[in-house]
Protein backbone atom coordinates (compact mmCIF):
# COMPACT_ATOMS: atom_id res chain seq x y z
CA UNK A 1 0.00 0.00 0.00
CA UNK A 2 1.25 3.50 -0.90
CA UNK A 3 1.48 6.08 1.88
CA UNK A 4 3.26 9.30 2.74
CA UNK A 5 6.84 8.81 3.89
CA UNK A 6 7.74 9.85 7.44
CA UNK A 7 10.94 10.73 9.28
CA UNK A 8 11.66 7.19 10.56
CA UNK A 9 11.51 5.91 6.95
CA UNK A 10 14.36 8.12 5.77
CA UNK A 11 17.37 5.85 6.54
CA UNK A 12 15.89 2.86 4.69
CA UNK A 13 14.56 4.93 1.79
CA UNK A 14 17.94 6.62 1.38
CA UNK A 15 19.46 3.13 1.02
CA UNK A 16 16.82 2.12 -1.55
CA UNK A 17 17.38 5.30 -3.57
CA UNK A 18 21.16 4.88 -3.46
CA UNK A 19 20.79 1.34 -4.83
CA UNK A 20 18.34 2.55 -7.48
CA UNK A 21 20.57 5.41 -8.67
CA UNK A 22 24.06 3.92 -8.36
CA UNK A 23 24.04 3.14 -12.10
CA UNK A 24 22.41 6.43 -13.12
CA UNK A 25 24.60 8.43 -15.55
CA UNK A 26 23.85 11.74 -13.87
CA UNK A 27 24.64 10.35 -10.41
CA UNK A 28 27.99 9.09 -11.65
CA UNK A 29 28.78 12.44 -13.29
CA UNK A 30 27.87 14.56 -10.26
CA UNK A 31 29.10 12.32 -7.44
CA UNK A 32 32.07 10.53 -9.10
CA UNK A 33 31.88 6.94 -10.27
CA UNK A 34 34.04 5.20 -7.70
CA UNK A 35 33.71 2.83 -4.74
CA UNK A 36 32.22 5.59 -2.55
CA UNK A 37 29.41 6.53 -4.94
CA UNK A 38 26.67 4.53 -3.24
CA UNK A 39 27.48 6.00 0.19
CA UNK A 40 27.54 9.55 -1.17
CA UNK A 41 24.18 8.95 -2.84
CA UNK A 42 22.74 7.51 0.38
CA UNK A 43 23.78 10.57 2.34
CA UNK A 44 22.58 12.95 -0.37
CA UNK A 45 19.14 11.35 -0.72
CA UNK A 46 18.74 11.14 3.04
CA UNK A 47 19.47 14.84 3.43
CA UNK A 48 17.26 15.81 0.48
CA UNK A 49 14.35 13.87 1.90
CA UNK A 50 14.81 15.06 5.49
CA UNK A 51 15.68 18.70 4.83
CA UNK A 52 13.49 19.42 1.78
CA UNK A 53 10.94 16.93 0.51
CA UNK A 54 9.29 15.58 3.67
CA UNK A 55 8.42 19.22 4.43
CA UNK A 56 6.58 19.46 1.10
CA UNK A 57 4.24 16.63 2.26
CA UNK A 58 4.23 14.73 -1.03
CA UNK A 59 6.93 12.09 -0.61
CA UNK A 60 5.43 8.65 -1.14
CA UNK A 61 6.59 5.17 -0.25
CA UNK A 62 5.08 1.73 0.27
CA UNK A 63 4.41 -0.06 3.54
CA UNK A 64 7.47 -2.24 2.91
CA UNK A 65 9.65 0.76 1.86
CA UNK A 66 10.28 -0.72 -1.60
CA UNK A 67 10.61 2.67 -3.27
CA UNK A 68 10.21 6.40 -2.98
CA UNK A 69 8.73 9.23 -5.05
CA UNK A 70 9.58 12.81 -4.04
CA UNK A 71 7.11 15.29 -5.51
CA UNK A 72 6.94 19.07 -5.24
CA UNK A 73 3.48 20.63 -5.62
CA UNK A 74 2.73 23.48 -8.04
CA UNK A 75 4.61 26.63 -7.14
CA UNK A 76 6.91 24.79 -4.69
CA UNK A 77 9.36 23.00 -7.02
CA UNK A 78 12.18 25.54 -6.81
CA UNK A 79 14.40 25.24 -3.74
CA UNK A 80 14.04 28.24 -1.47
CA UNK A 81 17.09 30.03 -0.09
CA UNK A 82 16.47 28.33 3.27
CA UNK A 83 16.30 24.89 1.63
CA UNK A 84 19.52 25.60 -0.28
CA UNK A 85 21.22 26.64 2.95
CA UNK A 86 20.07 23.42 4.63
CA UNK A 87 21.54 21.35 1.80
CA UNK A 88 24.80 23.27 1.25
CA UNK A 89 26.87 21.73 4.10
CA UNK A 90 25.89 18.22 2.98
CA UNK A 91 26.77 18.87 -0.67
CA UNK A 92 30.09 20.47 0.28
CA UNK A 93 31.03 17.23 2.07
CA UNK A 94 29.84 14.95 -0.75
CA UNK A 95 30.92 16.71 -3.95
CA UNK A 96 34.20 18.05 -5.29
CA UNK A 97 34.48 21.70 -6.32
CA UNK A 98 34.22 20.78 -10.01
CA UNK A 99 31.14 18.67 -9.35
CA UNK A 100 29.54 21.47 -7.33
CA UNK A 101 30.03 23.77 -10.34
CA UNK A 102 28.55 21.09 -12.62
CA UNK A 103 25.60 20.76 -10.25
CA UNK A 104 25.04 24.53 -10.32
CA UNK A 105 25.08 24.51 -14.15
CA UNK A 106 22.66 21.61 -14.19
CA UNK A 107 20.36 23.35 -11.73
CA UNK A 108 20.24 26.46 -13.94
CA UNK A 109 19.34 24.34 -16.97
CA UNK A 110 16.69 22.44 -15.01
CA UNK A 111 15.09 25.65 -13.78
CA UNK A 112 14.90 27.09 -17.30
CA UNK A 113 13.33 23.87 -18.62
CA UNK A 114 10.43 23.87 -16.16
CA UNK A 115 7.03 24.66 -17.66
CA UNK A 116 5.77 28.19 -17.07
CA UNK A 117 2.32 26.84 -16.16
CA UNK A 118 1.63 25.42 -12.67
CA UNK A 119 2.91 21.86 -12.41
CA UNK A 120 3.83 19.02 -10.10
CA UNK A 121 7.54 18.15 -10.21
CA UNK A 122 8.70 14.58 -9.78
CA UNK A 123 12.15 15.24 -8.37
CA UNK A 124 13.08 11.62 -7.56
CA UNK A 125 11.52 8.25 -8.27
CA UNK A 126 13.47 5.16 -7.24
CA UNK A 127 12.62 1.55 -6.51
CA UNK A 128 14.68 -1.18 -4.84
CA UNK A 129 16.39 -2.95 -7.78
CA UNK A 130 14.98 -6.29 -6.57
CA UNK A 131 11.46 -4.85 -6.90
CA UNK A 132 11.82 -2.93 -10.16
CA UNK A 133 9.42 -3.80 -12.98
CA UNK A 134 6.84 -5.01 -10.47
CA UNK A 135 4.56 -1.97 -10.47
CA UNK A 136 6.01 -0.22 -7.42
CA UNK A 137 7.12 2.87 -9.34
CA UNK A 138 3.75 3.22 -11.04
CA UNK A 139 2.01 2.90 -7.67
CA UNK A 140 4.22 5.61 -6.19
CA UNK A 141 3.38 8.04 -9.00
CA UNK A 142 -0.36 7.30 -9.01
CA UNK A 143 -1.52 9.59 -6.14
CA UNK A 144 -0.08 12.71 -7.76
CA UNK A 145 -0.88 11.75 -11.36
CA UNK A 146 -4.52 11.20 -10.39
CA UNK A 147 -4.61 14.49 -8.50
CA UNK A 148 -2.98 16.33 -11.41
CA UNK A 149 -5.57 14.88 -13.78
CA UNK A 150 -8.44 15.86 -11.48
CA UNK A 151 -7.06 19.39 -11.07
CA UNK A 152 -6.02 19.69 -14.76
CA UNK A 153 -2.38 20.41 -13.87
CA UNK A 154 0.85 19.44 -15.67
CA UNK A 155 3.52 17.09 -14.24
CA UNK A 156 7.22 17.45 -15.03
CA UNK A 157 10.45 15.48 -14.47
CA UNK A 158 14.06 15.02 -15.59
CA UNK A 159 15.90 11.78 -16.38
CA UNK A 160 19.36 10.83 -17.59
CA UNK A 161 18.53 7.17 -18.29
CA UNK A 162 17.37 6.64 -21.85
CA UNK A 163 15.50 3.48 -20.77
CA UNK A 164 13.31 5.67 -18.56
CA UNK A 165 11.92 7.60 -21.53
CA UNK A 166 9.66 4.73 -22.60
CA UNK A 167 8.69 4.01 -18.99
CA UNK A 168 7.54 7.55 -18.34
CA UNK A 169 5.89 7.74 -21.78
CA UNK A 170 3.61 4.88 -20.70
CA UNK A 171 2.42 7.19 -17.92
CA UNK A 172 1.66 10.04 -20.31
CA UNK A 173 4.94 11.99 -20.16
CA UNK A 174 6.43 13.37 -23.37
CA UNK A 175 9.97 14.62 -23.96
CA UNK A 176 9.92 18.40 -23.72
CA UNK A 177 13.65 19.21 -24.00
CA UNK A 178 17.20 17.94 -23.77
CA UNK A 179 19.41 19.95 -21.43
CA UNK A 180 22.61 21.57 -22.68
CA UNK A 181 25.34 20.46 -20.30
CA UNK A 182 29.16 20.69 -20.39
CA UNK A 183 31.22 18.28 -22.51
CA UNK A 184 31.46 14.87 -20.87
CA UNK A 185 28.09 15.21 -19.16
CA UNK A 186 25.39 12.61 -19.73
CA UNK A 187 22.31 13.39 -21.78
CA UNK A 188 19.46 14.67 -19.62
CA UNK A 189 15.90 14.90 -20.87
CA UNK A 190 12.98 16.78 -19.39
CA UNK A 191 9.52 15.29 -19.76
CA UNK A 192 6.15 16.89 -19.23
CA UNK A 193 2.74 15.27 -18.82
CA UNK A 194 -0.51 16.98 -19.69
CA UNK A 195 -3.53 16.02 -17.62
CA UNK A 196 -5.44 13.08 -19.07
Amino acid sequence: MVRLAEGPDVPRLAEVLADAFVDDPLSKWLFDDDAGLRERLRRSFGALMQKVYLRKHHTYTTDDLAGCAMWAPPGKWKLTVVQQLRMTPVMLRLMSGANLRNGARLNTQVEHAHPKDPHWHLSVLGVDPARQRSGVGSSLMRPVLERADAERVLCHLETSKEDNLAYYARHGFEISSELTLPPGAPRVWTMTRKPL
